[in-house]
């Protein structure tokens, strides 16, 4: 996609899904940098899919690619970006998980160093990535930051069998998201 002034048309349609109950009764009460943010992080969720062909319900999203974009190894750019600043950015994301949108999960590497936070869609009331802490191959680990404590009423075996039995027909896994393996495609989708 080009950033000239003159628009060159959508081309052929892809889509990325986004709950009518956001669009209908949700974004209005959103500043225009919530907004934003929530937009491309439904594209960096329900945009792809996983290995499985399922729609992504969480994704590691930096930064730096909130605000610049994301680029390909070859140079070419994948998308631009939220359109914030860092300090929207910052007030944007907190703002989206106290109000439930979303649920941030801090990542850290091996060696106890920060690494790029996961952010999942709230889809049932409470975070499907199971554990308050996940160990990954790697050895680092997956922290619940920020979310509000009345999201975490239901217990584990609760949790995990509403998930399980939502997916009867399917991988037991099929709906987790598996870090360690996880099948980033980025390209248009």
């Amino acid at each position: 996609m080009t950033t000239s002034t003159e628009f060159e048309g959508f081309g052929e349609p892809t889509f990325t899904g986004i709950p009518n109950k956001f669009l209908d009764f949700l974004m209005q009460d959103l500043s225009e940098s919530e907004l934003k943010v929530m937009l491309y992080i439904f594209r960096h969720t329900y945009g792809y899919t996983t290995q499985y062909g399922d729609r992504k319900a969480a994704d590691a999203i930096s930064y730096s690619q909130f605000m610049e974009g994301i680029k390909r190894f070859d140079g070419s750019q994948v998308d631009r970006g939220a359109g914030v600043s860092e300090r929207s950015l910052a007030t944007a994301l907190k703002s989206l998980v106290q109000r439930g949108f979303i649920f941030k999960h801090l990542m850290n590497k091996a060696n106890g160093a920060k690494d790029t936070s996961i952010y999942e869609l709230n889809i049932k009331g409470y975070p499907l990535i199971h554990t308050p802490t996940a160990n990954f191959a790697d050895g680092g680990t997956a922290n619940f930051a920020d979310t509000p404590t009345a999201k975490y009423t239901d217990t584990k075996e609760k949790q995990n069998k509403k998930v399980n039995t939502s997916r009867q027909n399917k991988n037991k896994n099929a709906g987790a998201v598996d870090w360690a393996k996880r099948n980033d495609k980025w390209g248009e989708d």
